[in-house]
């Protein structure tokens, strides 16, 4: 089954264990409050690493009893390679970013030597509830791969599905978006999409059904669809749209979120653990959701062995 929104996802993995998560130089307030609403939510134990002292404040101003637990680190790259200690270890099943660049936290953690990629292409997957659509809805790719190849679309869906399956969700529809639903050797995403959907279709995506192209209103509006005759099972009821580059992705998810009331939590896959790297201007909210995302994938790992 889909999901209508994050809370009937999050109901569908209550009882699952908590996970340990690694917070990486997370002393400010917005950091502490979102792992603090994610630890109440059941979703995690938040194991912080950075400066001593600021994080049990917090929490405690926060009324809350007793305190996180606290690995001190002297320096952000300190924090970054304890964190990945602790993945390594087992004793951390998500990282997530606090007060400290991306480039820093996410430039050690791709390292060849720290063993935390498994096929080297890390992907960013967005959800979205928005009001005007009756399911969450998944964007792939909008933060990471600026201008992705075949075989990167190919290792996103692949780490979407990875996720989906980790939430529970057996089947998924997965829209690869191009501006016409034809294929055009002059518009390359369109090929792209042409060749991804034929290797869906020799089962190169278990569990993902893929349609493309196949244009944004056609993905999402089952009557535009209609009208266009366009027939597929993907057509208006599309779980994962896979997008043709960053641009393209970040103006989608910019103009949803701000112009369509859309709220959005993300996740970065393609790692050891799931990796939450939110803007540290993002509302408080937005990290909660991300945080409790990454750990219901991570509890789900039976499901996708």
């Amino acid at each position: 089954m889909s999901f209508r929104n994050f809370q009937q996802l999050f109901d569908s993995v209550k009882g699952r264990p908590r996970q340990r998560a690694a917070i990486i130089w997370g002393e400010d307030d917005h950091t502490v409050e979102a792992a603090a609403a994610a630890w109440q939510g059941g979703s995690i134990e938040p194991v912080f690493i950075g400066p001593p002292g600021s994080v049990e404040t917090r929490w405690k101003g926060l009324g809350l009893a007793g305190c996180p637990a606290v690995i001190p680190a002297a320096t952000p790259e300190e924090a970054v390679a304890e964190a990945i200690r602790l993945v390594r270890l087992g004793q951390a099943g998500l990282i997530v970013k606090g007060l400290v660049e991306t480039a820093l936290v996410m430039g050690r953690l791709v390292r060849k030597e720290n063993g935390l990629c498994r096929d080297g292409v890390l992907s960013h997957l967005t959800l979205m509830e928005l009001p005007s659509y009756h399911k969450l809805l998944g964007l792939t790719d909008c933060a990471l791969l600026t201008y992705p190849t075949q075989e990167q679309k190919k290792a996103a869906i692949r780490n979407a599905l990875d996720f989906y399956r980790g939430v529970g969700q057996k089947e998924v529809k997965v829209a690869v978006l191009a501006a016409v639903e034809k294929e055009n050797p002059k518009m390359p995403e369109t090929v792209d999409a042409a060749r991804l959907k034929e290797a869906g279709q020799r089962g190169e995506f278990p569990g993902g059904i893929l349609e493309g192209p196949i244009s944004y209103d056609l993905a999402v509006v089952r009557e535009a669809a209609e009208i266009k005759g366009f027939r597929s099972p993907v057509a208006g009821d599309a779980d994962l749209l896979v997008v043709p580059g960053i641009a393209a992705g970040n103006l989608l998810v910019k103009a949803l979120s701000y112009s369509a009331g859309g709220t959005t939590a993300a996740v970065v896959l393609g790692a050891a653990v799931p990796i939450v790297i939110p803007s540290r201007s993002s509302p408080v909210r937005s990290k909660v959701t991300a945080i409790r995302l990454a750990a219901a994938m991570a509890s789900g790992g039976k499901e996708r062995s």
